[in-house]
């Protein structure tokens, strides 16, 4: 089964992120992006529907 987790905005969430088998962050601040490069990005809904189709 997989697990993700859509993170929105709580950097305090990001360890679950970085544990679940898939990731990403949703509208992030730039210094969040900046700090942890290696999470995927998405800025808008389309995207994020596109990711989470991806994930299914």
């Amino acid at each position: 089964m997989k697990s993700f987790y859509i993170f929105y905005m709580k950097v305090n969430d990001v360890k679950i992120i970085q544990e679940a088998n898939q990731g990403f962050f949703f509208r992030p601040p730039d210094s969040v992006v900046n700090d942890y490069p290696d999470i995927p990005v998405t800025r808008d809904y389309v995207e994020l529907k596109t990711m989470i189709k991806t994930l299914l």
